[in-house]
């Protein structure tokens, strides 16, 4: 039985010297633990709505994350935990395509918005409703060639 027991002990040092190693080991990221998501596009008066996830080594923290959009600092959003929802001015961005960038201590994330001019808006609309008005035209048109009696 004494050498069942010294095995047993040799064993268990094993393992509280494996565990001791790996513990002082860095541990390599499993991905990004910080993500952005952003809405594809948006208006240049309207907000631009924003969410952090946090995983891995971040999560469950209160981080300050310092937001960029085309390299320049906009905002600065103190997270909640593990998923953060913000609101961001846009008023100074002009249309077209932009780059927006999340960065807490070392760790960046990167998404990609547009921003739609007014008058890309006005052409959709007026587009929008010659269509209509002239389905209706046509609808009207067909009524009066064949009345119903």
């Amino acid at each position: 039985m004494t050498g069942a027991r010294a095995r047993l002990a040799l064993v268990g040092v094993g393992l509280l010297f494996a565990s001791i190693t790996l513990e002082a080991l860095p541990v390599p990221p499993a991905g990004n633990a910080l993500a952005v998501r952003v809405s594809s596009w948006v208006f240049p008066t309207g907000p631009l709505r924003i969410t952090l996830d946090q995983r891995g080594v971040l999560a469950g923290r209160h981080l300050a994350v310092y937001v960029f959009v085309d390299q320049n600092l906009i905002d600065r959003v103190t997270t909640n935990a593990d998923r953060t929802h913000a609101r961001l001015p846009t008023s100074d961005l002009a249309p077209g395509r932009h780059v927006l960038m999340a960065k807490a201590g070392r760790e960046v994330a990167q998404a990609e918005f547009r921003v739609i001019s007014w008058s890309w808006l006005a052409g959709s609309a007026a587009l929008l409703l010659s269509g209509i008005g002239v389905g209706l035209w046509n609808i009207l048109r067909r009524r009066r060639r064949f009345p119903t009696a």
